[in-house]
């Protein structure tokens, strides 16, 4: 019964991932974020490569916002997408639903810091919300979304 629960929440993850990385579907979260689909035909879904995502990740948006203003909390606070284990923070991130690599200036995170001044690390929130931006598109190229 382990083994089959722990498959089921296992495929069910990897579900989620797939469609909220690439699918750009509508979140079920509170939020003003539209998710729009880069996919073809009807379909919308995009093939996932975890693996590659999760690389581009590392070389990308972790490392930037480790070096912001960012590390001060979610290093250990909901989502933890600061913390040094990559592959922690790359999950946190996505299975959270902050980013959007589809439409990266409609993620979450990016939102937080343009709109909110959610900790912003200069005293323009507004460029820093771009450099976000810049970080999440270079991840989502790095990830074959275009």
């Amino acid at each position: 019964m382990i083994i089959k629960g722990r498959f089921v929440r296992t495929i069910a993850t990897y579900l989620i991932l797939l469609l909220t990385i690439l699918g750009c579907v509508p979140s079920s979260q509170k939020t003003n974020l539209v998710f729009e689909s880069k996919g073809s035909g009807t379909s919308g879904v995009v093939v996932y490569n975890r693996e590659k995502s999760l690389n581009a990740f590392k070389s990308t948006l972790h490392p930037f916002v480790r070096s912001k203003t960012c590390i001060g909390c979610h290093t250990a606070q909901s989502p933890a997408f600061t913390k040094s284990d990559a592959v922690g923070a790359f999950d946190a991130i996505t299975m959270s639903r902050k980013v959007d690599l589809c439409k990266p200036e409609s993620s979450r995170v990016v939102l937080k810091v343009r709109d909110e001044s959610h900790n912003c690390w200069t005293q323009d929130c507004n460029a820093d919300s771009l450099a976000l931006v810049a970080e999440i598109r270079k991840w989502a190229a790095d990830s074959g979304v275009n």
